[in-house]
């Protein structure tokens, strides 16, 4: 159940980053210029989506192993379960 949470916060937060992104290029009158080269702002959208996605997966799957090693950091697993 948690990590179906997860997943959905992760989606949630990067759909609502995109819609906020998209509200700014049409007050800012951004949509316009796009329309104007055939570009559609959905398609945009689109491709706010995939690159946040995609950055978001390749952050998270660094930070733990970039932080062990930039603070020189060895895991300690024990010879057997007595020493625990």
């Amino acid at each position: 159940m948690l990590t179906f949470r997860r997943i959905f916060l992760f989606l949630a937060l990067n759909f609502m980053i995109c819609i906020t992104i998209s509200v700014l290029l049409s007050l800012l009158g951004v949509n316009k210029y796009l329309y104007s080269h055939n570009i559609s702002l959905f398609n945009l959208f689109i491709i706010f989506f995939i690159y946040g996605m995609t950055g978001s997966v390749i952050s998270l799957f660094l930070s733990k192993k970039m932080a062990k090693w930039m603070m020189g950091l060895r895991m300690i697993t024990p010879y057997d379960v007595s020493q625990e």
